[in-house]
């Protein structure tokens, strides 16, 4: 159960950096 919250907490914090758009700087490099 721990891995499945750790998945979705991590999911929740890529997509809230998303909207404040400090996640395009970290994954766009990446991808």
């Amino acid at each position: 159960m721990h891995e499945i919250i750790g998945e979705v907490v991590v999911g929740l914090c890529e997509f809230v950096f998303e909207i404040f758009g400090y996640g395009n700087t970290g994954r766009e490099k990446k991808e």
